[in-house]
């Protein structure tokens, strides 16, 4: 995911705890942040590893709120590792979520290129 020069804010969110509530909590984050800024001037990539990938199973209960965070331009990333780990594969994952090498590196590396990190 190239970065997108007409967003002025960039923010990389991490999740890698299975429960509901922080789960709640990270999508909250991201509803706030696309409410403050609007679509058009804020890049958000959430970031899911360890327990956290959870959030991205396709049976998951917020898999509607996800699709439309999408729909407005926001990337869920799952670890590639985790997966691996966890016998999942893409087409286990709600529609439209990507896989990264690994979550920590994805996290180091939007870190590195400028984003802001967030883990609630």
């Amino acid at each position: 995911l190239e970065q997108d020069s007409l967003a002025e804010h960039h923010v990389v969110i991490q999740i890698s705890e299975g429960d509901a509530f922080k789960q709640k909590v990270v999508l909250n984050n991201v509803a706030n942040l696309l409410k403050h800024y609007g679509p058009d001037r804020i890049q958000i990539e959430v970031v899911a590893y360890g327990p956290g990938l959870r959030m991205l199973f396709e049976d998951n209960s917020n898999k509607k709120r996800i699709a439309s965070m999408m729909k407005q331009g926001v990337s869920f990333s799952a670890c590639s590792n985790t997966m691996s780990k966890m016998d999942k594969e893409l087409m286990d994952l709600v529609e439209g979520c990507r896989t990264v090498p690994g979550g920590v590196v994805q996290i180091l590396e939007r870190q590195e290129q400028g984003w802001a990190y967030i883990r609630p």
